[in-house]
This record gives C-alpha cells, sequence and structure tokens, in this order.
C-alpha cells in the first residue's frame, strides 16, 4: 500500500491496469497494490486537445469538469470570490470543479457602447485594464465617440470602459466651459490707408457639439480665421479717427459679426474687443503733435476767455463807481488800505499839523 498527499491545487488521477479508476480532491489517500497515482495541477485552464483530458470529459469523470468554448468576440472571465483573477481568449477550455469560490463569466466583447455590467473594481484591475479602453471625462466637459472613424454618440463627464476589439475607437474629450482666445498682430489698412495693428480679445463657449467636432475637422482654426475676417471687415471700413474714438462701439460690432460665421461652426463668442491699437512710429509721432496742438489750442482759448471775463468785471465795476459817488467813495478807501498795508513807515515833520499832511499824502 501507499499514500499521497494532494493539496487543494491539485488531483490525483488512480488507474489500475492503464485504466483510469478514480480521481482524487485535496486530502492523503491510501493506494492499494496495482494502482498508480498521477498527481496533476488543479489550477491552470486545461487545454481540451489534451488526450489526457480528452479521456477525463468523455469518461464517468466528466461531471468533474466544466467546459467553455471562448470565440473570437468573445472573453471568459475567472473569478475567487468577487476578484477577478485571469481572462482567456479564444479557445477551449476544460476547468477542474473547485471546493473554492471560483467562477467563470463568459462574456460578448464584439460591444461598441460603454460597458456597464462591471464594477469599477474589476475593470480597473490590473488583470482587465489590458482589455479595455479607459478614458476619463472631467467635470465641464463632453466624450464624442468615433467607431471606425463614424460618429457614434457623445457622453457626459465620467470615467468610461470600452472592450479592446476589432473596431477601432477614436476619442475626443471636448471641453464645454467658457475658454479664451487671442488674435494678436493683425495687420491692416484702415479706410484712410493707414497701416495699423491690433490685438483681440475675447471669450468663446461651445454650443452644438456635433457641429463643431463631427460636421467640422478643426474648429479652433476655423473660429480664429472667422475672427480675422470680422476684424478686416469692421476695422477696414473704419478711418483711424472712427477708430479711436469708437472703439468699444466696433468692439460690439466685431463680436455680432464673428458669432454670424461662427454658428455653422457650433461656437459662440461670448465676449470680446480691441485689446490694443498699435501705430506705426511716423503715424504716432504726428498724432502726438496734433494732440499738443490741440491742448495748447484749450489752453489758450481758456485764458481769453478768462481775460474777457475780467475785463468784463472791471467795465461793470467803472460803470457802478460813475453812478454811485459812494460805490467810488468805498472803492477808493478800499485802494487807500491797500496801499497802506504795504507802508513801512510815515515820517511828520514838526511845525504842521498831523491830520493835514496825511490827508494830504492819501489824496495824492
Amino acid at each position: 500500500m501507499k499514500t499521497i498527499t494532494v493539496t487543494k491545487n491539485q488531483r490525483a488521477l488512480v488507474y489500475k491496469n492503464g485504466q483510469l479508476t478514480d480521481v482524487l480532491k485535496s486530502g492523503t489517500h491510501n493506494l492499494f497494490w496495482g494502482k498508480t497515482a498521477q498527481v496533476i495541477s488543479a489550477q491552470p485552464a486545461i487545454n481540451a486537445q489534451a488526450a489526457l483530458f480528452a479521456e477525463l470529459e468523455n469518461g464517468e469523470f466528466s461531471n468533474l469538469l466544466t467546459r467553455y468554448e471562448v470565440d473570437s468576440n468573445q472573453l471568459l472571465l475567472r473569478f475567487l470570490g468577487k476578484n477577478i483573477i485571469e481572462t482567456y481568449n479564444v479557445g477551449t477550455y476544460l476547468f477542474w470543479k473547485s471546493e473554492m469560490a471560483i467562477s467563470y463569466e463568459l462574456i460578448e466583447t464584439s460591444s461598441t457602447t460603454n460597458i456597464t455590467n462591471f464594477d469599477r473594481a474589476v475593470l480597473e484591475s490590473s488583470i482587465m485594464i489590458e482589455r479595455v479602453h479607459r478614458v476619463v471625462v472631467p467635470e465641464g466637459n463632453q466624450l464624442v465617440v468615433f467607431v471606425n472613424g463614424a460618429y457614434q454618440y457623445t457622453l457626459t463627464a465620467d470615467t468610461y470602459y470600452f472592450w479592446k476589439n476589432a473596431n477601432v475607437f477614436t476619442f475626443k474629450v471636448v471641453d464645454l466651459r467658457t475658454l479664451n482666445i487671442e488674435v494678436q498682430g493683425q495687420e491692416l489698412l484702415t479706410k484712410d490707408k493707414t497701416s495699423i495693428r491690433v490685438n483681440f480679445s475675447g471669450q468663446y463657449k461651445m454650443v452644438n457639439i456635433h457641429r463643431a467636432v463631427v460636421e467640422n475637422s478643426n474648429y479652433y482654426t476655423q473660429m480664429y480665421a472667422a475672427i480675422q475676417l470680422a476684424i478686416r471687415e469692421i476695422i477696414g471700413a473704419q478711418t483711424l479717427d472712427q477708430l479711436l474714438e469708437t472703439k468699444t462701439e466696433l468692439s460690439n460690432q466685431l463680436v455680432e459679426r464673428a458669432n454670424a460665421l461662427l454658428e455653422n461652426i457650433g461656437l459662440e463668442l461670448i465676449t470680446g474687443g480691441l485689446k490694443d491699437i498699435i501705430l506705426p512710429g511716423d503715424v504716432k509721432e504726428i498724432l502726438n503733435k496734433v494732440l499738443v496742438a490741440e491742448k495748447q489750442a484749450q489752453a489758450n482759448m481758456i485764458m481769453r476767455r478768462e481775460e474777457t471775463a475780467t475785463t468784463r468785471n472791471l467795465l461793470n465795476t467803472a460803470r457802478l463807481m460813475e453812478e454811485n459817488d459812494m460805490l467810488y467813495k468805498l472803492k477808493e478807501m478800499e485802494f487807500v488800505e491797500r496801499i497802506a498795508d504795504k507802508i513801512d513807515g510815515i515820517q511828520v515833520h514838526a511845525g504842521a499839523n498831523v491830520s493835514d499832511q496825511l490827508k494830504t499824502l492819501f489824496s495824492k
């Protein structure tokens, strides 16, 4: 008699006279004379083409095995409890029925929709992550899915998984938030043939994803070109003076014209305007001279206006004093008071009346 030990990850095939007579599970077993045992692993999948296991499957021990046929568009998953431990591609597989909590699931992988029937923990496992496309869509964004070059659908912000199969997936994450656009250094001629450069700054957002991403190849480039055209159309129709005087109004016209062009692209310019108007050096110098001349003329006009007002006031005062002797005497006393404030000292000569001397002094 012979004693053998079989672990939980093994099976023992017992033969007598070359015929399979028994299959032993884990434990310690005694073999009587005339019997032999072959201990094999029960853990990995068994290829059904192996003659040994074909014998098992076709014989009285077929109930100890589980058979799976995996096609090209399928995937066989092996679980221990809720944890996935292995996957299997195309082929025919035989598995020992285990004493542990082993389970299998045969799934279709030809789908082009996102996977919803598995927990994220399973899809994120090191075994499954190689089998799926993982796409993260941040908040404020949406996902546009193309399969084999054709548009399929749009998904909102989340994390998505798709089976890797014969289909070719293309994913575009599109930002729906308000974004900035800068159109710098646009050189053009004004209506009066002045060469200028302008910088445009604005904010835009996507309002029609299908039109922007599916119907147009590069929506940002097309938006940039549309704003350039609007700048040349609106600014080019103004003289330099009009441009400098109505910058805000022209910015509003620019946004309105650009939105008319952007409608077919699925975008909307929310705000925008001319940030800078850059003039050539010689034009800038001329404008500075004009500005200085204008300010000088304004200063001269103010001085003349003040002089006229002063003269008019003096004339009015003279007329009043001419008509009113008392007013004249009061004005005379006012001037005498001002003169007296500036006198450092008064000399009075002896032998004369002091009052008469003062009267004579201030009446001169």
